[in-house]
């Protein structure tokens, strides 16, 4: 997908988009409210987690960083997938093994 939003630019030669990705697995606590407009919210632990591990994609040399949890799913895809190490994660006293992905050439 970043190959993709990579290459569309617009007139001013400018990127559409810059998207960075945190994932983690876990349960969380999803609620639909509103009348007028509805909104769809999820939260909890792992909601947390995935948008700390969003934050530093800024810090590390990777547009997606998962989980160690996450990446035991995701082995066998079509993806390269970099350890990074051991993170502490803000809100969190026991570190978290962290990866980061790219796509396979």
């Amino acid at each position: 997908m970043n190959i993709y939003l990579n290459q569309l630019r617009r007139i001013d030669g400018k990127r559409y988009w810059n998207l960075s990705l945190g994932i983690h697995t876990g349960p969380v606590t999803a609620s639909l409210s509103g009348k007028k407009r509805i909104t769809y919210d999820i939260k909890g632990d792992t909601v947390n987690i995935a948008a700390r591990l969003e934050e530093l994609t800024k810090q590390y040399d990777h547009k997606i960083i998962i989980s160690d949890d996450v990446k035991s799913v995701v082995t066998d895809s079509g993806f390269t997938i970099t350890e990074i190490g051991l993170e502490t994660i803000r809100g969190r006293s026991k570190p978290l093994l962290i990866h980061g992905v790219d796509h396979r050439d």
